[in-house]
């Protein structure tokens, strides 16, 4: 089953048991809500215990602590000025998962937001008990079976709602609640969504059908923000014209087939998330995380993993070079394989002999490989550059 990457419906509140919940002066909200068992409407999914104990193992696994933003990638049309800090220390505190906010001395100087950390400190210190965030998690689908491999069914005669099982937490975002506020949000976007705009009967069929699906709203967002960043300026002479029939038998707007984008919309976004995740190289997660987020096509996440890679192994190269310069001699691991005939060195008269190459990758240890990022192709590349006298090459390498 594929991997489904959600943000959750909103937790809060502080543990009321944690001693000094707030340290202004360090800028850290101790106990927040991370996540709660239960039902996730907006999903219908369910989160057991096992879930929130594997949270906890992944909140934890993390040297640095999880990203925290002011608010969901999707509430601004600019994700810069949005990073609040790191969670850390993840714990269960019964039904809940709770962590602690440290948040970033830059919090204070957002470009977007003004003084984001002491609003949260606030926020946090008015109302601890509304004081929300939500999870940004990737995972897969478990369904509860019967014996003969049907799913279970509750007492209302339907499905049992999958469980959830998480296997990557990219964010735990502090949140409004958008049934209480609007802060997080523009002027531009409360005008646009305020009681004054008409919808016909039309557009609100379409909107009911639409908002059955609430993953689709994450789709179609993205599919939005993916046409901001890459759309062309339109050329008048090639704009099309609605036929007048359409037009009269539309009553001046085309119909719009709401599954039938809320399929196409969700199709696209599962196809470049599954393309960014198979274009990144290991040690790229974090890397990975931002094209997710933020919407990036697969060509312009391409790009950016070769590069990054292509920085690492330009820094592995530069330090091989000052390396051999300060004249480091062969090890005795090294010497003893250089008395074995069938390793021959890989390099002859400026030339890779390469059947010698594949020998003598294939006689390394793995510590040797992960030199090379456990990649025959970087070991060949390596090989490459000291053949034509790039970086100086071992006594193991050249004859």
């Amino acid at each position: 089953m594929g991997r489904d990457l959600l943000r959750l419906d909103v937790a809060r509140g502080l543990a009321k048991s944690e001693i000094l919940p707030l340290d202004r002066e360090e800028g850290v909200i101790r106990g927040f809500a991370v996540v709660t068992k239960g039902i996730v409407e907006s999903h219908k999914i369910e989160f057991d215990d096992a879930s929130l104990d594997k949270v906890v193992e992944l909140g934890a696994a993390s040297k640095v602590g999880i990203k925290s933003r002011f608010g969901h990638r999707t509430m601004s049309a600019k994700a810069e000025g949005t990073e609040l800090g790191r969670a850390k220390n993840f714990r269960r505190d019964g039904d809940i998962v709770r962590a602690d906010l440290h948040m970033y001395d830059a919090a204070k100087r957002s470009p977007n937001h003004g003084n984001m950390r002491d609003w949260v400190l606030d926020m946090a210190e008015e109302d601890p008990d509304a004081f929300g965030s939500s999870m940004v998690v990737d995972g897969d689908l478990e369904w509860r079976l019967e014996k003969d491999g049907t799913k279970q069914k509750g007492p209302d005669g339907n499905d049992l709602f999958p469980l959830f099982r998480p296997a990557k937490l990219w964010f735990s975002d502090i949140v409004n609640d958008p049934a209480a506020n609007e802060g997080l949000f523009s002027k531009e976007q409360k005008a646009f969504f305020s009681a004054d705009v008409e919808l016909s009967a039309a557009a609100q069929e379409f909107l009911d059908q639409f908002l059955q699906k609430p993953e689709a709203v994450e789709a179609a967002l993205g599919f939005l923000r993916r046409y901001e960043s890459q759309k062309k300026p339109r050329t008048p002479e090639k704009e099309s014209k609605m036929p007048e029939d359409t037009k009269a038998a539309s009553g001046g707007a085309a119909q719009l087939d709401a599954a039938e984008i809320t399929k196409k919309a969700l199709e696209g976004e599962r196809a470049r998330v599954k393309g960014l995740r198979e274009a990144a190289f290991d040690g790229q997660d974090e890397l990975l995380g931002k094209a997710i987020d933020e919407a990036w096509s697969l060509e312009q996440g391409v790009l950016a993993f070769n590069k990054e890679m292509r920085g690492r192994l330009g820094k592995r190269l530069t330090t091989l070079q000052d390396d051999h310069a300060a004249g480091l001699a062969p090890t005795t691991e090294t010497k003893s394989k250089l008395k074995d005939k069938s390793l021959e060195a890989p390099i002859v008269g400026g030339v890779v002999n390469e059947e010698a190459a594949k020998a003598k990758w294939a006689a390394m240890s793995a510590s040797d490989r992960s030199e090379y990022f456990s990649d025959y192709e970087n070991y060949k590349a390596h090989l490459e550059s000291v053949a034509e006298g790039a970086v100086r090459g071992s006594l193991a390498e050249v004859d």
